[in-house]
């Protein structure tokens, strides 16, 4: 009874969700389909093995299996909606509806039967629950094939979706953003959890049923009541995070400097700080291929902060940087008596260039002479 209350529940948010929010936020739709397809799905499993119902088992087993195919594609579509709310749907996206193309085309002989058949197909599962490894439905498929296929689409679009939001968060300083879309991406997060933490206990549920060749079970019971209660925290979430109803909180387009958003900030300036605290005292410009990407692990921050603190705190790119850095070393070199016996070429690898001809143009370019020039003005 529980079960059935916990999935009517689920069923009922979505609607409400769609029916209510659609024209506000039109993919709003995305989520009231999820909803309710997991919703199906457990209605489906509470009918098959709570009530044992051979009427709507008939109706409801099978039949809807390329339906559940469509929930990878749609939390896909969801997330990408409200990541970037600009972006349509486009004919590439038609490639995600192909295995349920596939699944319609393969329980086709099953969904034309006779309803009579269907019927007896479910009777003969309740009396002998261990044919269900071995019943015929598909034309491509095991049994266990047509369930793995899709339980690796939920889980595989999931973890696709978590690994998005990771660098999502980052790409966009999520971290220094308005707090409405830092809690939106965090939902986001959440809700996918569930989705996962709702397939794993359904994969246990299949294991179960197909090492022991038995619907009717304490351990199927419980696994199923773990799936129920997390397709109802999906939707119970939404409570706790109104601005999600409406997609993450909405951006403005309106072109706005960056210097507002970088220049005075304090965690700018001291990233600043620490980036020439690190040049001086590690001089790390001294290496050949030292890179922005080795800057940021040197100071473990991600990446684009370094990309922003240069561009808008600096208003410089890093490569003129640290050959700022390079060319007072090597002018500093050319004085220093330690060096007097090493050639302009050596001083030049000493420095990090990787070729002399470069070396020999950066240097003239930011001080008016060559190197050896340079050498004979200070001798």
């Amino acid at each position: 009874m529980l079960f059935s209350l916990i999935i009517s529940l689920t069923a009922l948010v979505a609607i409400v969700l769609a029916i209510f929010n659609y024209k506000k936020q039109n993919n709003a739709i995305y989520i009231s389909l999820f909803l309710l397809i997991f919703s199906l799905y457990g209605l489906t499993h509470y009918i098959t093995v709570n009530l044992r119902d051979v009427y709507w088992g008939a109706i409801f087993y099978i039949n809807f299996t390329p339906i559940y195919l469509l929930v990878g594609p749609i939390i896909f579509l969801y997330a990408r909606q409200n990541l970037h709310p600009r972006k349509k749907l486009n004919k590439y996206d038609l490639v995600h509806l192909i295995p349920f193309v596939l699944d319609l085309i393969g329980i086709s002989g099953y969904l034309f039967s006779s309803f009579e058949s269907k019927q007896e197909l479910i009777q003969s599962l309740y009396n002998s629950p261990a044919e269900f490894r071995t019943v015929v439905f598909h034309l491509f498929f095991h049994p266990i094939g047509s369930y793995v296929i899709r339980i690796a689409s939920i889980l595989g679009y999931a973890f696709y979706n978590l690994i998005t939001f990771r660098n999502f968060y980052y790409e966009k300083d999520i971290a220094n953003s308005d707090n409405d879309r830092k809690r939106s991406i965090q939902w986001l997060v959440l809700f996918h959890i569930l989705v996962i933490i709702t397939t794993v206990s359904y994969v246990f549920y299949i294991i179960n049923l197909f090492s022991t060749g038995e619907f009717f079970t304490m351990v199927n019971s419980v696994l199923l009541g773990i799936s129920a209660f997390g397709i109802c925290l999906m939707g119970l979430s939404l409570m706790f995070f109104p601005s999600i109803l409406y997609g993450i909180s909405k951006v403005s387009y309106k072109p706005i400097d960056p210097d507002e958003l970088y220049t005075n900030n304090p965690f700018y300036d001291e990233l600043k700080n620490r980036i020439d605290t690190y040049f001086v005292e590690k001089e790390p410009f001294l290496k050949k291929n030292f890179s922005r990407v080795d800057l940021a692990k040197a100071l473990k921050v991600p990446s684009h902060q370094v990309t922003f603190c240069f561009k808008y705190i600096y208003q410089s790119s890093f490569p003129a940087y640290k050959l700022g850095y390079r060319i007072e070393w090597i002018k500093k070199a050319l004085k220093d008596p330690k060096f007097k016996n090493l050639s302009i070429e050596e001083i030049g690898k000493k420095a990090g260039f990787a070729s002399k001809s470069s070396f020999f143009v950066s240097f003239k370019s930011q001080t008016g002479m060559t190197p050896s020039e340079y050498r004979d003005n200070i001798s």
